[in-house]
């Protein structure tokens, strides 16, 4: 408790993506509602042309990010041309967009919906719904569907390499907890399952929904048992 008051009252704005979100929305800026910030500490938001910018909702903001809404690369103008052409535009990022660690957001960007920024990424210009994006510049990668047909192709291969990491460094196999999403391989779809979501921190994203989601999934294994076998097994071969 008295952390968090030290906290709130050294970083003030900055103590929590809640507050965080607030100090933006009085400077002007739309923020839509589920969206996180998760270092807010390590965040860089154009707060001074904050009504240029908008942010829509369930996005994920990580470590490091920058956004901005101006860019004053024309005041080299003045002792040339003497003169100064301001310019401005709308920075906008849509609904359920992963913008990742240290990814920047050139003033003017327009990033659709459904997005993932890959971390480092430097973005200027426009990036349709439903796709990956990545680099310096950053271009194109792949649709989301891509993406996610990707990862559920690797995800069995994920928890493989979990149960290997903990036999070699822990010298045992992860419990069904530390398993986390891997459980759904093997747990059947009831309070068992449910159990192992709830003690699950969902930051940025609403807990009741994910573990709903998750409980579609179809175990592939009769238990964990039968899991851990199967893994060990696959590793001798």
């Amino acid at each position: 408790m008295l952390k968090k008051i030290i906290n709130n009252i050294i970083y003030r704005n900055r103590s929590s993506s809640e507050n965080y979100i607030k100090y933006l929305r009085s400077k002007g800026c739309i923020i839509g509602d589920n969206t996180y910030f998760y270092s807010p500490k390590t965040t860089t938001i154009d707060v001074q042309n904050a009504c240029f910018i908008s942010i829509g909702e369930k996005c994920k903001i990580t470590q490091g990010v920058t956004i901005l809404a101006h860019d004053f690369s024309y005041s080299i103008f003045r002792p040339v041309y003497h003169d100064i052409p301001k310019k401005a535009a709308i920075t906008k990022i849509g609904n359920n967009v992963f913008l990742g660690l240290n990814s920047i957001i050139l003033m003017g960007s327009e990033i659709g919906d459904n997005v993932i920024i890959g971390a480092g990424a430097v973005v200027s210009g426009k990036v349709p719904d439903n796709e990956v994006w990545g680099g310096n510049p950053a271009k194109f990668i792949m649709t989301l569907e891509d993406y996610h047909n990707k990862c559920i192709s690797k995800y069995e291969e994920g928890a493989r390499l979990t149960v290997q990491q903990y036999l070699e460094r822990k010298k045992r196999y992860p419990t069904i907890e530390e398993l986390q999403f891997f459980s759904s391989l093997f747990l059947k779809k009831d309070d068992d399952r449910k159990s192992i979501y709830k003690k699950m921190s969902f930051k940025g994203d609403n807990k009741e929904e994910v573990i709903k989601d998750c409980l579609l999934y179809e175990p592939k294994y009769k238990s964990y048992e039968d899991f851990i076998k199967r893994m060990i097994d696959n590793e001798k071969k």
